[in-house]
């Protein structure tokens, strides 16, 4: 299995001063909420932080799924539903992505770990 991957479409328009116009990433989380999807990779914003982008902007190049995904159906703060797939530890730990967004070692050290073993997944399945 590899890690889901997208290429940013021809024209960029949502975020053009974070994302490169058929630049391809690797999808380390996914959120489906309220009928829209959310792509979670690293781009110009955050070199070692997956931010939230949405999926009309890509193209899916690799579907396949990483073998470290996992599924969640969780309810949000303010009451409404979500489907979530991502590492163990994001799906598990609640309040996980908000600690790896303030920087807190033990979460961007998970990530980066899982980073690393999923562009690698990601590499050898292209």
């Amino acid at each position: 299995m590899s890690s889901w991957k997208v290429s940013s479409r021809e024209t960029v328009v949502f975020f053009p001063e974070e994302l490169a116009v058929g630049e391809e990433y690797v999808v380390y989380a996914m959120v489906i909420r309220e009928g829209q999807t959310w792509f979670y990779l690293c781009a110009n914003r955050g070199a070692n932080i997956p931010y939230r982008y949405p999926s009309q902007v890509f193209e899916v190049v690799d579907g396949r799924l990483s073998q470290f995904w996992r599924f969640s159906r969780q309810q949000g703060r303010s009451g409404g539903w979500f489907s979530l797939f991502a590492i163990p530890e994001w799906i598990e730990g609640r309040g996980f992505y908000e600690r790896l967004v303030d920087g807190l070692d033990p979460e961007l050290a998970v990530s980066l770990r899982y980073r690393s073993i999923m562009d690698a997944e990601a590499t050898v399945a292209s």
